[in-house]
């Protein structure tokens, strides 16, 4: 993924930086996020707005603490146990399975 690499997540990590202090940039990475990205993946899956969102939110956030935050262990954890980890719940998220 993007993120595993860290050469590939410095621009994105760049941005999310700028968009948390700069209004503008908060409308820009919106919108895009909105029409590029989650409207796209939801009606690709079929998959509600709002499930998407909270998808999204739960990697947003898990990006945010392991590579903005560096919070331990979260920051040095193995990718495959964040899949193992997080995989049931963004697979709820998705389906609606419980």
């Amino acid at each position: 993924t993007i993120t595993s690499d860290a050469e590939a997540r410095q621009p994105l990590l760049a941005l999310v930086r700028t968009a948390m202090t700069n209004e503008r940039m908060v409308i820009m990475v919106r919108e895009f996020m909105t029409h590029a990205l989650l409207d796209r993946i939801a009606e690709t899956l079929r998959v509600s707005r709002v499930r998407m969102e909270a998808a999204f939110a739960q990697l947003f956030g898990v990006v945010l603490v392991r590579y903005v935050l560096r919070l331990e262990p979260m920051g040095s954890v193995d990718v495959e146990e964040l899949v193992e980890l997080l995989g049931p719940t963004i697979q709820r998220y998705l389906d609606g399975s419980r």
